[in-house]
């Protein structure tokens, strides 16, 4: 194949030297999405459930049943966010005479199961519809986020809508267990973040940072000890000084705090994964995370709604779903309610 006196055509040379590296690396992202291989340090995405019993366990069931499907992306700040937040459905300026409120937590906040609504949105329904002083509820809440991704989300996040209150719920993602805990977690800048999201698609980046973070020992058993206990993504101590600053950032920028303790009806844990301890152990130390949360709301002068507490009244799963963590569609509407109480003794009589 010549041109121009015999001599080859070099594009068509160059074309043919590239063409079986292009064909290897198609047919190995090919086989390893075939092979449904993913890996990310942080969520790549998180399926939102039905409450059916065999959905907790049965990963087939539990992709018919799910809902919805929340993709995330990495973050400099934040280690990762959701790509569509609904924060970004509001517009920065509050509405004059509108009490903007905005809800810091993880996916007890962001959504319920088995529910299309999530109960900032149910709250806002409800103090509305009371009539008298007008609300916005923004919803800031975000699947599988701990305190310390809480903090940096108030701070980059959510002050620039400027709420008047923000509802702080955390404590599950907390204390799960973890080979690298979130105060330790590299962040990258700017660039390196952008850079990493469009990469991230291919499964052929996912395996090499698999690779990487191999050799590193970063993927050890997430079960391991270090000096008799597990690490935890954040430690109790750690927690109540995230709390703390998220009252204290929250009030420098004019807005009220209200902390909430979250309820729990675990009464068979089976997710070593999360927490190698028996269900009694898993109980007891997510006790000692809501009375951090009750300590710190008394040391900082903050509003406390002991959902903890109230929910031990209630009869059982009339509020909790079937994991024992979220709220179920009885439970959505139930918190809506407290909490639509609670900010109308607070701030709107």
């Amino acid at each position: 194949m010549t041109s121009d006196g015999g001599r080859p055509e070099r594009w068509k040379l160059a074309l043919f030297a590239v063409l079986p590296s292009v064909v290897l690396f198609a047919a190995l992202e090919l086989g390893l999405r075939l092979a449904d291989f993913q890996y990310s340090p942080t969520p790549l995405e998180v399926r939102h459930f039905t409450d059916d019993p065999q959905g907790v366990v049965d990963r087939e069931v539990r992709l018919r049943n799910r809902l919805g499907r929340e993709r995330f992306q990495k973050d400099a700040h934040q280690l990762w966010v959701p790509k569509r937040s609904p924060l970004e459905r509001h517009r920065l300026e509050p509405e004059p005479g509108v009490l903007r409120i905005a809800t810091l937590g993880d996916s007890c906040t962001a959504y319920c199961v088995s529910s299309r609504k999530s109960f900032p949105e149910l709250t806002e329904q409800l103090v509305n519809a009371r009539g008298g002083h007008r609300v916005e509820v923004l919803n800031a809440g975000v699947a599988s986020y701990s305190s310390f991704q809480g903090l940096q989300r108030l701070k980059h996040a959510v002050l620039p809508y400027r709420p008047e209150v923000l509802t702080v719920f955390f404590g599950w993602n907390d204390h799960w267990i973890t080979g690298t805990p979130d105060s330790e977690v590299r962040l990258r800048s700017e660039w390196e973040t952008a850079l990493v999201n469009a990469l991230d698609h291919s499964r052929i980046f996912q395996a090499g940072s698999y690779a990487l973070a191999k050799l590193r020992g970063e993927t050890s058993d997430r079960s391991r000890e270090s000096g008799g206990d597990f690490l935890l993504r954040v430690d109790l101590e750690s927690y109540e000084a995230n709390l703390s600053e998220i009252a204290d950032v929250a009030r420098d920028a004019g807005a009220q705090v209200l902390f909430i303790t979250a309820p729990q009806e675990i009464v068979d844990w089976n997710n070593p994964d999360l927490l190698p301890l028996p269900t009694e152990g898993v109980v007891a130390l997510h006790g000692r995370y809501n009375d951090v949360v009750r300590k710190v709301a008394g040391e900082t002068g903050a509003d406390l709604l002991d959902l903890a507490a109230l929910v031990e009244d209630q009869p059982p799963h009339s509020v909790i779903a079937r994991d024992g963590i979220h709220f179920g569609p009885a439970g959505c509407r139930f918190v809506a309610r407290v909490v639509a109480a609670k900010l109308a003794a607070l701030h709107l009589d």
